[in-house]
């Protein structure tokens, strides 16, 4: 959180979940689902195979040196959404075509 804004290093969990990620100076290329898209340090700009997407706040370089990436952009970019826990200080991304598991009840 900051500045009242979620960000997350997107790059370092699109890699735990298998995703394509491309790493540059400066810039982030990452894929998954079928689509892409370049974040760029200091841009709120993001470069998708379906165009431009203006993010809410600009990536910024954080912790590690990885780069920043304002929550929305999984939404505005990757048609996937995510949630807070603060119960938990958990937050929870995912695609929304992932169908909650339910068994056939005999």
């Amino acid at each position: 959180l900051k500045d009242g804004v979620w960000y997350s290093p997107l790059a370092v969990v699109f890699t735990a979940i298998g995703a394509d990620v491309k790493k540059e100076k400066g810039k982030v290329t990452l894929g998954i689902y079928g689509k892409s898209a370049t974040f760029t340090e200091g841009s709120s700009i993001a470069i998708t195979n379906d165009g431009e997407v203006e993010l809410s706040h600009s990536v910024y370089r954080g912790e590690n040196s990885q780069l920043y990436i304002p929550l929305d952009a999984v939404v505005s970019c990757f048609n996937m959404k995510w949630a807070y826990s603060k119960r938990n200080n958990y937050i929870s991304i995912e695609h929304v075509d992932e169908a909650i598991p339910m068994t056939k009840q005999p």
